[in-house]
């Protein structure tokens, strides 16, 4: 065989290919006859792994050609390609992650285009917050996720301010629209997506429900505001006996305020023959 530019990759001199005998050896496996070529063309690239001299593997991109020498040989020209095969590799396993941690995502995030605003793809979260199939949602503007074309206009007055001072919107409280009609509380993160040139491209916007914290929040305000308007002595603590909300007639109550208390121990409110004896059992 004639082999150009091979010992110099592998590590042989010219004698050692020629003890081989046969370049398959150096491959692991046969790779084609004159025959083969007749069928695959005078020209074939393929990929393998050949081991190196000092026993090191390589994937080497071999292109395999006949040229007409005293009635036919097999030119073999090989280029190592393991860096690329390596980055291709690292490149899979990133999209994959990225594919993966996409899916998997409780909150609802959508990749919007710059230039229409129309939903490019988007998480099964979005579609179990907002109740709309993935086939409904891509290619749509994001206009029928919000409550009316007002609310859309003050999402944006928000967006863009925020784009241009901090690079991005965080946290922003928001009232969006479900495929039912029903309007539920939303926290918005929103990233803008640029190419290489810095052009404004799409947007990564993450939508998370929180309709259950506003109604605890709101649960929670609804029940201090009837403990502060009782006569009666409320104290809220922890498994710990640490108070974390006391009324104002409960501080009344022992002659404090309640900043007083907040963050004290319960037993303070207790009698001091009670304290005494629950100090006493404790020594025991």
């Amino acid at each position: 065989f004639i082999c150009a530019n091979v010992p110099r990759l592998l590590g042989y001199t010219v004698e050692d290919l020629q003890a081989q005998g046969n370049i398959s050896r150096l491959v692991g496996e046969d790779l084609f006859s004159l025959e083969e070529l007749e069928t695959r063309g005078t020209i074939y690239d393929i990929e393998r792994v050949i081991i190196s001299k000092d026993g090191s593997e390589h994937t080497y991109l071999i292109t395999v050609k006949r040229v007409s020498i005293k009635g036919g040989t097999i030119l073999y020209t090989c280029h190592n390609i393991t860096e690329r095969k390596q980055a291709e590799e690292a490149l899979r396993e990133s999209k994959q992650l990225l594919e993966r941690t996409f899916r998997s995502l409780r909150d609802a995030v959508f990749i919007i285009d710059a230039d229409t605003v129309e939903i490019l793809d988007c998480n099964p979260a979005a579609s179990e917050i907002f109740g709309y199939s993935h086939q409904e949602m891509l290619g749509q503007t994001t206009t029928f996720l919000h409550v009316d074309e007002a609310m859309l206009e003050k999402f944006r007055s928000h967006l863009y301010p925020a784009v241009q001072k901090q690079g991005f919107l965080d946290h922003l409280e928001f009232s969006m629209k479900r495929k039912d009609g029903t309007i539920f509380s939303t926290e918005h993160c929103v990233m803008p997506l640029e190419n290489e040139q810095g052009k404004r491209i799409g947007w990564v916007s993450v939508v998370r429900d929180i309709t259950a914290r506003k109604q605890a929040e709101e649960t929670r305000r609804l029940l201090e505001s009837a403990a502060e308007t009782t006569s009666l002595g409320v104290t809220i603590s922890d498994k710990t006996g640490t108070i974390l909300y006391t009324n104002p007639a409960e501080a009344r109550m022992h002659g404090y305020t309640m900043k007083e208390l907040i963050g004290r121990n319960v037993n303070m409110l207790a009698p001091e023959e009670l304290r005494q004896q629950m100090t006493a059992e404790q020594l025991e």
